[in-house]
């Protein structure tokens, strides 16, 4: 691979050809039209990994929504990940429906397993997670009550987001704003 970064198109240009006439690829920084790749800002959290691009044309941008992603991913992220594939099979066996397993995802990385987990104490969360499956198996459904505030969706709350998101069914009002249903 070849990056170049110079003060002036001309130059890397230069580099640019000469890496072609090699068969190498190359980056000419902050100029995308020279680019036969792209770099995109990174969020590793392994093994959850976030690639965040604007394929090149605004990098501080790029790097912005890479740093907003990286105040909503906890470190442990990575850990509840592989701590989630570890519990799938138990999951798989004892829920058969579909939506029971997805009720049962949406309920363990919302509440005291991933908590227990994001706190680095394993056994709590591999015994939270039994019990919210014993209780995913004789539950019925749930129903959240979201207010929409001011009407401007980048007024809900986190959890108004998240409950909205997870919803099978959206009961609501002339007063909720298009953007909101959206």
């Amino acid at each position: 691979l070849v990056f170049t970064a110079l003060e002036t198109e001309a130059l890397d240009r230069q580099v640019v050809d000469a890496a072609h006439l090699a068969g190498v690829p190359v980056n000419a920084v902050d100029r995308p039209d020279l680019c036969d790749f792209i770099t995109p800002a990174i969020v590793n959290r392994a093994p959850v990994v976030v690639a965040v691009s604007t394929n090149g044309t605004a990098p501080v941008l790029a790097r912005r929504i890479k740093a907003s992603i990286e105040s909503l991913l906890p470190a442990r992220t990575g850990t509840l990940a592989r701590f989630a594939d570890s519990f799938r099979a138990t999951v798989g066996q004892r829920l058969k429906e579909g939506r029971s397993r997805r009720l049962f995802w949406e309920r363990f990385f919302d509440g005291e397993p991933t908590q227990s987990i994001y706190n680095n104490d394993l056994e709590k969360g591999n015994k939270s997670a039994r019990d919210l499956l014993n209780d995913v198996t004789r539950t019925a459904g749930f129903v959240s009550l979201v207010g929409a505030g001011p009407g401007s969706e980048d007024l809900l709350t986190l959890r108004a987001h998240r409950v909205l998101q997870n919803a099978d069914v959206v009961l609501y009002d002339a007063l909720v704003s298009p953007e909101i249903l959206r």
